[in-house]
């Protein structure tokens, strides 16, 4: 529980990620994601291990993609 406690005053309340986006035509563009607990998914995956949010993102991808078979990315 302790541990579980000083973690959370570690991590920064909203983290700011950049990184560079090849599109399908080829060109990179710079785009920003925000990290924080307006983000669901991050609320849900942030305290479980890597594998078991690998997992968990993978099966909730899954299940939308059954869920939009048009759907093509």
């Amino acid at each position: 529980m302790r541990l579980s406690i000083h973690y959370e005053r570690l991590i920064p309340e909203t983290w700011v990620c950049r990184y560079k986006f090849q599109s399908s035509s080829g060109v990179y563009e710079d785009k920003t994601a925000t990290i924080s607990d307006a983000d669901q998914v991050w609320v849900q995956t942030r305290h479980m291990h890597m594998r078991e949010t690998i997992d968990k993102l993978m099966a909730d991808f899954n299940a939308f993609m059954e869920k939009n078979a048009g759907f093509s990315g």
